[in-house]
């Protein structure tokens, strides 16, 4: 494209005789550019397009026409574009181009298209239209009819009508007529089926085009019109829309041009006809080529279509009975079918007007037949908008006719209003006072539908039909008054205006929050009304009471809005009306109802107690009443009710405790809920409602304690009166005496089975923590109450407090008696309880061992607290925390236990439990001990965070015990909580003390014991322990050691020994993880779970040996074994080259490399040396000052001059273990260091230089500083800037650039050459020869066997694949140095072809061989580059200067000129000498073997297999017989003498010959192998070609060419899979009917004749390709060779394509004069 920019600038620039000049190259090199832009490229298409057209545009003009150079530019031009336009494999993209070019040049020398092409089209022509359509590729018969239409289309017409084109146009015709069904069918493939879409497209626009030509209108051909024009009408039913645009376009001009026969146009539409007659034939494809023909042909159509058509449509409105019929369409598409069939209608002759009516009606029955529920239905219908086209079409009478009868419209849509005058109405509903904003909701509530008569469908329709009217007559309403009137009359009725006022008024979801008090009190009045008069039913007022009214009355008394909707009047109302009705009225009342009245009744009694206190006795008979019904809702909603009641209002006691002891008997999981509602309501109040009297515990107390003891075998029961003591726990705490001991006995019994619920065992932790909350609670008041005061009087003063208040208001006592005396005690009830509130019926319940004990001063015993202690233990052992519940009660247990040991530090804690849980675990239990036991150390570690001397004295046994199994799981997280267990019992106990116990002593020697065991358990030769396991042993067992020295530092001492062993166990099983992760990641099918499990245990063993060397850092040096261990450890990992070291270990590096204080010399050094040196890791940090500090080490080390620095560089310095990078870096770093840094930067004294411009005086006078300049200020905006000002802005800068020294500029280079290996080769390739010119000649001398050992090392193979390399950069500093140090030219020759150096070498050996003109093995290795880089003629001059014989020079010469044969004959007279002893051996041995492969080489090209063969055989060179025995050929010695034989040298050729040679037996194996093979193949020739060098053509041909021979026999192998799967497939169908199958193998196969070599390379690539092809089609020819008769064109496949393979081969060989 940048060429095409260039060109298109160039246009305006360049003069047009130029362009004239240059104008068929021009257009050439853009047609080229557009066949090889891809077809996305939308704007760069249309760019080089512009170019094209502007080049022509300029050159081309009529007035300038007659220059004879601008004739043959001109006629060059037409000649090429000419070509192109009949060029059948040219693009849409070209072909238009070349369109647009042929026209604009027509319009520019005034002539038209046709008349430019006639000279040159006939020759251009011929091959499109001889060969036959079908033997082509689907996209050239897609451009050759493309072409053919466009020459058609030319006026006047370019072609002739002969006979050739005749048959061409039939031909086009049957693709045209082609069947697309069965291409879908059998093709499955959407882009083929897309192309060959394309293809008939093209083929009807052909024939469109040739139905207006002149010269095939003639009678001669009559028939073939018929038939095109019955093609036409076929395709109109296609499914392909460009195919049926076009056809429909032809049908069209057709019609145009001539009056269609009768008996072809019922011949052409019969079949759509028939079709049409009978439903099940019904298709949407069918009724859409039905519309376009109406739309051409409606005349000729009969209006009894249409009644056709009704009677399908009739049957749709039976979708029961048409789903069982057989139909063509898929099924869900009945509505998509009926639509298409009444979109016909508006098509239909004019007289189709008469179906109006009954097409309307149909349509509306129709909609009304759609299924519920589908995508269409009456709001989606898809009738409607093709119903309207018809009567958009047709409806011109009806408009009419509605328009001369405005009475029907008024009549008919507002039957109401069709009597009454203008003003009749007028003044209704105009008055709006209280009762008018009531009554249209009284109205509205009463009949929902009564006034609003006018609002049915013909109402709004009637007001649609006048609006669509008006819209399309807008006088129409003026010259119709009575319309007019009529809707004044409509928009002011009471009706509308009351539907208005509901719909504003009356949003239920907005009534409660929005509405105004005086708005809800009047619907609040309406619904009492509507409640009394019972013209609902008793559902509708449930709802209008729950979105409603309830709603509405608690946002009203939640917002203080009470006596502004409720007055005294409306509670009496509701009172006496609704809640204490007479008896026949409520017994009237149905359960919703009753429910909903209870609601009420309590949200009066929430929010209104004070105005309901004279209506106390009608509230607790309802309430009453509904308690002792059977129906277990209202009860519930009843005890909720009374429980309000009793709460506000003071009640008879045996009815207080009547309504609690029955909730305290409830406990039925459905009434769950409700009960704890009313619970809740009434346990504030029972002090109050039931003081405790003379009796030291209330009554309800005692009647709770009381059900306990009697219910308490009920484990519902039992839950339900704790769970109520939870809920209200302050309310208990006073009497807790009596509750405490059941609690304390019931807390196993609710929390520690496995199969409890975990609400249960939620209540039993709660429960315990009630009572560590009570004891706290009383500490607290013993704490604050002095001890001096009076228990009594304590008591007393809570006596007085909890009897203060006793209710909101004083009631009378004689409410009290008639309350008692009018409410019937309910039987059920009446026998739970004793009636007699006096405290004489209830004993008083003592607690065991508190009888001199106050409740006040209650406090739970030892055993107790043990129990409650124990418990928490147990249950934080039991739940296992897997889930969000379970983990929050296991948190909750373990805080309440840390609470209950502050409430009791000195309670006996047991922990027995656990030892009983590890050992006797059921498999049937889903809790594993692992979970136990690490959940058993966290309960350990919280007991002894509070009771930490107790707890050890009395548990180190079992201390002790856990311990094994800590070490047996080695899961980290015990072993974290285990650590804290042992720190603090060592940190309370130490060792050293003398008050240390003798079992603490035992336990530290326990866990020393265990340590050493678990650690020489992973390292021990005998014991066998899978990794993963011995890195969760180590791991823990680490931790251990860590919490151990972190008590006692000099406890590290004795493991340091064990963890050495344990870190040389790690080393190896790193070294061997990564081995296995190598190699398991070049599997592709591996299984991502190895490798990330390998990753992971990667990661902790890293992790391990990073613990083990923290910890042992500082005293593992002070043991001698242990130093030597770690030092070959550390050289373990090192040699493997760990990659991931992080900053702790290079930290520890560099301290034991640096660090005087910590570690002798003598040390410092050994590990400099052993370690560092050799794996030089410092230098490798990725951190800068990390690596600068090591390399300040290095520096130090290393003498400060250049010699020195190099030697260490080249010959001191291992650099294997950085081999991977380059290194060089590093050298270079070490050279650069010693540069005086602080001098300034001069430059070198052959740089050009100019005056200083600041600094007046001659020249010579002038100072080489220059003129100190101050700081210029920047130039402000839009001030122009002035030379002054420019001047003195670069004297400024060249001030600041004088004051650099040679560190500013060094450092920052050293820190890129680290960063970019680029850079560092530069550098290197730039310093070196510096560095060696100032060397004395004795140290280069002393430094050239370095060198040669230095390129010579076998480690630098590692950098093969990397640009650029180490060995690259050296050998190019040595070919820059002066005087260059000799390097064996053997060495130099390896380098140069295994390290991408050719260029380096090749000067290299080409100076050694000028210099050294007798040593053949320079020339040897120079030519053998030569040969690799494929450079023969460079090869062959440079024997022709160190060649003996005459032979040899002229030999080389006629093989240079390509004279094979008498080159061949020359060699081997040569060789003939040579043998009988002409030459005295005065010939080398090297110049002899030129000859034997020259003589090869000359014999392939010849093609003269049989004797490379028996040559190959004679000396059995498998390589020559591997080549030349498959064109022989000779496949039987091959297989038997030489595959089984020959170990040769993978190489692309070899794996060429292995990938025929399967192919050859084509069987199933070798096919299916081929691939694989390939992809071999491709993978070596693609690392040859990364070895070559970048810029070289030439070197990169060969490579080439075996890409393509791969490719080949590639392709060769889907040829042979395609034959035989075309063969199973075919096998029971005819051979006419495999022409299909074979499509991929045509294709190859016409690619083959475009793909071949070019006619100047080598008669050998061509022979190569050519003889594997000739295989190929000699298989193709067996596979078709029964085809003869079914299917010709398949059968002469072969033969044909095997016949231009011949006859190509031999043009080759003739122009390559082998012939």
């Amino acid at each position: 494209m940048g060429g095409v920019m260039g060109l298109g600038a160039l246009v305006g620039k360049v003069s047009v005789e130029t362009l004239c000049i240059f104008q068929v190259r021009i257009v050439r090199g853009l047609i080229f550019v557009l066949k090889r832009l891809p077809i996305h490229a939308n704007k760069e298409q249309e760019e080089t397009s512009q170019v094209l057209t502007q080049v022509l545009r300029v050159v081309n003009n009529i007035d300038e026409a007659n220059h004879e150079h601008r004739k043959q530019s001109f006629q060059g031009v037409i000649e090429f574009l000419s070509c192109e336009l009949f060029n059948p494999n040219a693009s849409i993209v070209v072909r238009r181009t070349v369109q647009s070019c042929l026209a604009l040049l027509a319009n520019r020398t005034g002539s038209e298209v046709s008349e430019l092409l006639d000279p040159l089209y006939p020759p251009l022509l011929q091959p499109l239209i001889m060969r036959p359509l079908r033997s082509k590729t689907v996209e050239q018969q897609v451009g050759t009819v493309t072409a053919l239409n466009f020459c058609l289309a030319l006026r006047p017409p370019l072609l002739k009508l002969t006979p050739e084109l005749v048959n061409f146009l039939q031909e086009a015709l049957q693709i045209a007529e082609a069947d697309e069904t069965v291409w879908v069918a059998k093709l499955m493939n959407p882009k083929v089926v897309s192309t060959l879409n394309k293809l008939r497209t093209a083929c009807i626009e052909l024939l469109c085009t040739a139905m207006a030509w002149a010269d095939l209108k003639t009678p001669n051909h009559v028939e073939l019109r018929a038939k095109i024009i019955s093609m036409f009408f076929k395709s109109l039913t296609c499914r392909t829309p460009e195919i049926v645009t076009v056809a429909k376009e032809g049908l069209r001009q057709v019609i145009q041009q001539q009056k269609m026969p009768k008996d072809l146009l019922q011949s052409s539409l019969r079949p759509i006809l028939v079709n049409l007659a009978h439903t099940r034939s019904l298709t949407m494809p069918l009724l859409q080529g039905l519309a376009r023909l109406l739309e051409l042909l409606s005349s000729w159509f009969n209006v009894t279509l249409g009644v056709k058509l009704l009677d399908h449509l009739k049957k749709w409105l039976e979708p029961e009975k048409l789903a069982q019929t057989q139909k063509s369409w898929k099924a869900g598409d009945e509505p998509k079918v009926a639509a298409a069939m009444i979109d016909l209608f508006h098509l239909l002759p004019p007289a189709a007007g008469r179906f109006l009516d009954e097409l309307v009606t149909i349509v509306i029955d129709l909609e009304g037949a759609l299924p519920q529920g589908q995508f269409y239905s009456e709001i989606n219908s898809p009738y409607r908008t093709r119903s309207q086209k018809f009567l958009n079409h047709s409806g011109q009478p009806l408009r009419e006719e509605l328009a001369r009868s405005p009475q029907k419209i008024i009549s008919s849509a507002f039957p109401d209003f069709s009597a009454q005058g203008d003003g009749s109405s007028s003044q209704k509903g105009l008055s709006m006072n209280e009762e008018n904003i009531v009554n249209p909701m009284s109205d509205n509530f009463s009949n929902s539908s009564g006034n609003l008569g006018t609002s049915s469908d013909a109402y709004f329709h009637g007001l649609y039909i006048i609006s669509v009217l008006v819209k399309l007559m807008p006088d129409w309403l003026y010259a119709n008054r009575v319309v007019f009137d009529t809707l004044l009359l409509v928009w002011r009725a009471p009706a509308r205006i009351a539907r208005l006022q509901n719909e504003q008024e009356l949003s239920l979801l907005q009534v409660a929050e929005g509405y105004s008090p005086s708005w809800k009190k009047i619907i609040l009045v309406h619904f009492l009304n509507a409640f009394q008069s019972k013209q609902f039913g008793q559902d509708h007022l449930v709802i209008a009471m729950q979105i409603l009214i309830l709603p509405m009355l608690a946002h009203t008394f939640q917002n203080d809005q009470s006596w502004e909707v409720v007055d005294p009047g409306i509670i009496k109302t509701i009172v006496e009306r609704l809640l204490d009705p007479p008896e026949e009225v409520s017994a009237e009342y149905d359960e919703p109802l009753r429910i909903e009245l209870l609601q009420l009744a309590t949200l009066l009694l929430k929010y209104l107690q004070s105005d309901l206190v004279h209506h106390r006795k009608e509230l607790i008979k309802f309430g009453w009443n509904h308690l002792k019904r059977d129906d277990n809702s209202s009860k519930q909603w009843a005890f909720v009710n009374v429980c309000h009641f009793l709460e506000a209002y003071q009640a008879p006691e045996k009815i207080i405790l009547q309504v609690f002891i029955a909730l305290l008997r409830t406990c039925q999981p459905e009434n769950k809920l409700l009960v704890k509602q009313a619970l809740d309501i009434l346990m504030p109040a029972l002090p109050r409602r039931l003081p405790p009297g003379d009796s030291r515990v209330p009554i309800w107390i005692r009647y709770t304690r009381k059900i306990l003891v009697e219910e308490g075998h009920s484990i519902p029961n039992m839950i339900h009166i704790f769970q109520l003591i939870v809920r209200h726990s302050d309310l208990f705490y006073s009497c807790r005496a009596q509750f405490v001991p059941q609690m304390v006995n019931s807390l196993s019994r609710l929390g520690l089975p496995y199969n409890i619920t975990a609400e249960n065992r939620r209540l039993a932790i709660e429960l315990a923590g009630l009572v560590v909350s009570w004891e706290r609670q009383r500490q607290k008041e013993m704490r604050i109450v002095p001890e001096t005061d009076d228990l009594g009087q304590v008591v007393d003063a809570f006596t007085i407090n909890s009897v203060s208040g006793d209710s909101k208001r004083p009631l009378d006592a004689s409410f009290s008696e008639d309350l008692s005396k009018r409410v019937k005690v309910e039987p059920g009830l009446q026998s739970l309880c004793v009636m007699s509130p006096g405290a004489s019926s209830i004993p008083c319940i003592e607690t065991p061992g508190s009888a001199s004990q106050a409740d006040e001063e209650y406090k739970p015993n030892a055993a107790m607290e043990e129990m409650i202690i124990t418990f928490l233990i147990r249950v934080a052992l039991v739940i296992e925390p897997k889930d969000k519940e379970s983990s929050s009660m296991y948190k909750r247990a373990v805080d309440l236990l840390t609470q209950a040991l502050e409430v009791w530090p000195n309670a006996n804690v047991k922990f027995n439990y656990l030892d009983k849980l590890l050992s006797n675990m059921q498999p049937s239990q889903s809790k594993d001990p692992a979970t136990a036991l690490a959940q058993g150390l966290d309960v350990m570690n919280k007991v002894l965070e509070k009771q930490a001397r107790l707890f050890i004295k009395n548990n180190i046994n079992h201390i002790s015990q856990i311990l094994e199994p800590c070490f047996n799981s080695k899961m980290l997280d015990a072993g974290k909580s285990l650590c804290s267990l042992l720190k603090m019992v060592f940190t309370t106990f130490p060792l050293e003390a003398a008050s240390t116990p003798a079992d603490v002593k035992v336990l530290y020697q326990r866990v020393a014991d265990l340590l050493q065991k678990n650690l020489a358990a992973v390292t021990a030769p005998q014991i066998s322990v899978e990794a993963g396991a011995a890195n969760s042993m180590i791991s823990f067992s680490l931790f251990i050691v860590k919490t151990l020295t972190q008590v006692q530092r000099n406890l590290i001492d004795q493991f340091i020994a064990p963890m050495v062993r344990v870190l040389q166990r790690l080393a190896r099983d790193l070294v061997s993880s990564a081995g296995n992760h190598i190699k398991q990641g070049q599997k592709s099918d591996l299984d991502s779970s190895v490798s990330v499990g390998a990753t992971n245990d990667s990661g902790s063993v890293i992790s391990n040996m990073k613990f083990i060397l923290n910890l042992i850092s500082e005293r593992v040096m002070q043991f001698p074994d242990c130093k030597r261990m770690i030092s070959q450890t550390l050289h373990t990992l090192l040699s493997e080259k760990v990659e991931e070291w992080d900053v702790k270990y290079l930290e520890l590096l560099y301290g034991l490399c640096a660090d005087s204080s910590k570690y002798p010399l003598a040390l410092r050094q050994e590990v400099f040396q052993k370690v560092e040196r050799q794996y030089m890791l410092g230098l490798r940090a990725k951190d800068p000052e990390t690596r600068h500090r090591f390399f300040l080490l290095y520096h130090d080390s290393l003498g400060k001059t250049l010699f020195l620095r190099l030697q260490y560089i080249i010959q001191f310095q291992d650099w294997e273990a950085v081999s991977d990078v380059f290194w060089l870096k590093q050298g270079l770093d070490l050279l650069l260091a010693i540069l005086v840094e602080n001098e300034p930067i001069n430059l070198a004294p052959n740089s050009a230089r100019v005056p200083p411009l600041m600094v007046s005086g001659p020249f010579p006078d002038r100072s080489c500083v220059p003129l100190q300049i101050s700081d210029v200020p920047d130039c402000p905006e839009g001030v122009p800037i002035t030379f002054e000002f420019l001047v003195a802005r670069h004297s400024q800068f060249l001030n600041e650039m004088s004051k650099l020294q040679v560190a500013d500029l060094v450092i920052p280079l050293r820190e890129l050459a680290y960063a970019d290996a680029n850079v560092a080769y530069h550098l290197w390739v730039l310093v070196f020869p510096i560095v060696w010119v100032t060397l004395h000649k004795e140290e280069q001398v002393s430094l050239a066997k370095p060198i040669i050992s230095l390129l010579s090392k076998d480690y630098h193979k590692k950098q093969q694949a990397s640009r650029p390399n180490v060995v690259q950069a050296l050998l190019e500093g040595i070919h820059l140095c002066h005087p260059q140090p000799r390097m064996p030219s053997e060495l130099i020759k390896f380098i140069g072809k295994t390290y991408n150096a050719w260029h380096i070498s090749l000067a290299l050996l080409e100076s050694h061989v000028m210099l050294f003109m007798n040593e053949p093995k320079c020339s040897e290795s120079l030519a053998e580059l030569y040969r690799l880089l494929n450079e023969e003629d460079m090869r062959c001059g440079l024997w022709k200067r160190r060649s003996i014989t005459a032979e040899t020079r002229s030999g080389l010469s006629l093989v240079q000129h390509g004279y094979w044969q008498h080159a061949q004959n020359l060699f081997y007279q040569a060789m003939i000498k040579a043998t009988q002893g002409t030459y005295s051996n005065a010939v080398p041995k090297a110049e002899m073997c030129l000859w034997e492969e020259q003589w090869l080489h000359c014999a392939s090209q010849l093609s003269q297999w049989d004797a490379l063969a028996d040559f190959g055989k004679s000396v059995e060179n498998y390589e020559i017989l591997y080549d030349c025995l498959w064109k022989v050929p000779d496949w039987a010695y091959l297989k038997d003498n030489v595959i089984p034989k020959a170990q040769l040298e993978e190489t692309p050729k070899l794996q060429y010959c292995a990938i025929i040679f399967s192919l050859h037996d084509r069987n199933a194996n070798g096919i299916g192998d081929a691939e694989g093979t390939v992809a071999k193949g491709v993978e070596l020739a693609l690392e040859q070609w990364w070895q070559l060098p970048e810029m070289s053509v030439q070197s990169r041909i060969p490579l080439l060419q075996q890409f393509q021979h791969l490719v080949e026999v590639q392709e060769s192998a889907r040829i042979l899979l395609d034959i035989a799967n075309g063969n199973k497939q075919a096998s029971g169908s005819s051979g006419s009917g495999a022409h299909n199958v074979y499509e991929e193998l045509k294709d190859i196969l016409e690619t083959w004749r475009l793909r071949t070599p070019n006619e100047w390379d080598n008669m050998t690539v061509w022979y190569d390709l050519l003889q594997w092809r000739n295989e190929i089609y000699n298989a193709v020819i067996d596979a078709f060779k029964d085809f003869g008769s079914t299917n010709p064109q398949l059968h002469h496949l072969g033969y044909r394509d095997k016949a231009w393979n011949v006859n190509k081969l031999a043009h080759i060989a003739r122009v390559a004069g082998t012939l």
